[in-house]
């Protein structure tokens, strides 16, 4: 992890090409095994810090950099330009990958339309797997509180299921979240009495 946010700290010119190709290979190669035995990404905290990381210092590469396609490249012009619209129709790609990166931005740029958008699709049920655990990655960003009360604790207590409007088809289907829910219990920084 410190090595990738290293990568993105790195302001020589002649060095900013490599650190971004680097980078780009971090975000975009398939390099964990899934549940299914199947090659997926990498969808830790490593590539949110490299997808990070590349976003700090990609206005300052000069020329192409290998691997960032061109809707990767819109990607991140619109999380530079805090376009929380166009990165909440990117959530919804065909890529995962773009998925993936979507929802990372949503979660760095902690807007109130990016939140409410990333409690929306950690709650939706169709949702594919993928998405849903980049959307876990990028709650990991927000604030103890708003994860506690806003998205675990609506699929854990009945009462504040109510109280946040959870559909009961969710409510019904809530065991589906938990291991999601756990990982987010496991990142909290702060310990609710």
């Amino acid at each position: 992890l410190r090595a990738v946010q290293v990568l993105g700290s790195m302001r020589h010119s002649a060095f900013l090409p490599h650190a971004a190709a680097q980078l780009v290979r971090i975000i975009q190669d398939k390099t964990r095994l899934n549940w299914k035995g199947e090659v997926d990404y990498e969808l830790s905290r490593v590539r949110m810090a490299a997808a990070t990381s590349l976003k700090t210092i990609l206005s300052q590469v000069k020329g192409d950099v290998p691997g960032l396609d061109e809707p990767m490249r819109q990607l991140y012009r619109d999380w530079q330009e805090g376009d929380v619209a166009k990165l909440i129709d990117r959530a919804d790609h065909p890529d995962a990958m773009i998925r993936a990166l979507a929802v990372y931005a949503l979660g760095d740029l902690h807007t109130k339309e990016a939140i409410e958008e990333l409690i929306r699709l950690f709650q939706d049920p169709v949702v594919d797997s993928a998405t849903r655990w980049a959307v876990t990655d990028a709650l990991t960003r927000l604030s103890p509180t708003t994860t506690i009360f806003r998205v675990i604790m609506p699929l854990v207590d009945e009462d504040m299921a109510a109280l946040t409007n959870v559909p009961a088809e969710i409510w019904e289907r809530r065991e589906e979240w938990y291991a999601a829910i756990a990982y987010l219990i496991g990142t909290l920084e702060e310990q609710d009495p």
